[in-house]
C-alpha cells in the first residue's frame, strides 16, 4: 500500500479497487434477476459500508444517466431543492467530466483526493451558483470513479466517495 492514496488523476491500483467492491460485487452476482436489481444491490452495499456513490450507464446518445445513488433522502432532497433538478435520471457529458474521461477511456478506475472538481463539471451551467453549498454539504472528501465494463465494452461507471 506504498503508492495509496494514489495522486490525484492518477489510475488505482485494481487490488485497492476490488478490496474495496468485494462485498458490492458479491451482492451482485446474487441479486441477476434484473439489471435494476444488480444496481440496486451494489448501492445498498455501498450504503451498508458507510459510503456514498452512484452507478451511471452510458445511453446510445454518450451520455451518462445516473441510475442508482447512494446518498441519504434528505442530502439527496437538498440537492434537488437547490438545483431544481431530480437526482434519478440527471444526465450529464462524461467527456466533460475529467474523472469519468479519464476511468472511460484508460479502462480503469481514477482516484482524486477532493471530488469537487468532478461536483463543479457534473453541475449543469444553469445551476452552477449552488456548487459551492452543494460542497459544503457534502464536506470535501476523495473519491474513485471506476468505469463498468462489460463483453470488453464500457457500459457505465461507479463513483465511490467517503472520509478514508
Amino acid at each position: 500500500m506504498d503508492n495509496y492514496p494514489p495522486k490525484s488523476g492518477q489510475t488505482v491500483p485494481d487490488s485497492i479497487w476490488a478490496a474495496a467492491l468485494r462485498a458490492s460485487a458479491s451482492v451482485a452476482r446474487r441479486a441477476t434477476s434484473s439489471e435494476a436489481e444488480v444496481l440496486a444491490s451494489v448501492v445498498e452495499e455501498l450504503r451498508r459500508l458507510n459510503l456514498r456513490g452512484s452507478v451511471s450507464l452510458l445511453g446510445a446518445d454518450g451520455r451518462m444517466e445516473l441510475r442508482e445513488r447512494a446518498l441519504s433522502s434528505s442530502l439527496e432532497h437538498t440537492f434537488e431543492r437547490l438545483a431544481g433538478i431530480p437526482i434519478p435520471g440527471f444526465r450529464f457529458d462524461p467527456m466533460k467530466v475529467d474523472m469519468y474521461r479519464q476511468a472511460i477511456e484508460s479502462g480503469h478506475a481514477v482516484y482524486a483526493d477532493r471530488h469537487s472538481d468532478l461536483v463543479r463539471q457534473m453541475t449543469p451551467e444553469g445551476v452552477r451558483q449552488i456548487v459551492p453549498r452543494v460542497l459544503h454539504l457534502l464536506g470535501e472528501e476523495p473519491i474513485i470513479v471506476a468505469p463498468l465494463v462489460l463483453a470488453d465494452e464500457t457500459i457505465g461507471a461507479i463513483s465511490v466517495t467517503a472520509s478514508w
